[in-house]
């Protein structure tokens, strides 16, 4: 993200230039929740596609764009949203398909990310040298979308047979109650505040926020 910031800042002659990409990075966390009911309702492969095609139709149309408010429009939000569905499908599917070593498993998918990241700033950096920011934002656009079809390997029966075989193993007055917490769970899908109650929850959230003001501020400096 950073490697991108300084041809926006030379094409725009505008220091807000660099509220492009920290919007779109504050949206994949900040639309967390939003991203969590569309896996709990459509499931994963569902929710990751939608992502996939709307960061690839984000990054064309940026390309396009001839102002930094088009951009703000056409990038920074729609992608951010894209990214968040995406990063919050994978991390999902990750942990049902997993159950004895899940830690490990969502470990290799943290570094994996990590990986990922190492290897993108030298690559947009070539791609930015030889095509500009335009058209490395239309080959990044066909990256994404044919890297995140792979979502179609999503099982979206994976948590429903687990739970079809725990539910079997239950005894009929475990059953109704399970049955009652689904209907509660459906009724609190979209206004669900009671994770707030839980100290831990609120610590690790507060702290994470407060530290993202300072995040990526040497990311960007490095590459300006």
């Amino acid at each position: 993200m950073s490697v991108t910031t300084v041809p926006l800042l030379i094409t725009f002659l505008c220091y807000f230039s660099a509220w492009i990409g920290s919007l779109a990075i504050a949206l994949v966390f900040f639309t967390g929740s939003v991203s969590g009911i569309m896996v709990s309702k459509f499931g994963c492969r569902v929710t990751s596609l939608l992502g996939a095609i709307i960061c690839a139709v984000s990054l064309a149309s940026a390309s396009m764009s001839q102002s930094i408010v088009v951009l703000y429009l056409s990038y920074s939000i729609p992608f951010g949203i894209g990214t968040s569905f995406i990063f919050n499908a994978g991390l999902v599917i990750v942990s049902n398909y997993f159950t004895r070593r899940r830690s490990l498993a969502l470990g290799f998918v943290s570094a994996g990310q990590g990986l990922g990241v190492l290897v993108q700033g030298p690559l947009l950096q070539t791609l930015i040298d030889l095509y500009g920011w335009k058209k490395t934002y239309r080959i990044m656009a066909g990256v994404i979308f044919g890297v995140c079809l792979l979502g179609v390997t999503y099982d979206p029966n994976v948590k429903s047979d687990l739970e079809v075989e725990n539910g079997d193993q239950m005894p009929s007055s475990d059953k109704k109650r399970q049955q009652e917490c689904a209907r509660e769970k459906r009724r609190c899908m979209f206004l669900d505040v009671s994770v707030w109650k839980i100290p831990a929850f609120v610590a690790i959230n507060l702290s994470s926020g407060i530290a993202q003001f300072g995040h990526f501020v040497p990311q960007i400096h490095l590459v300006s």
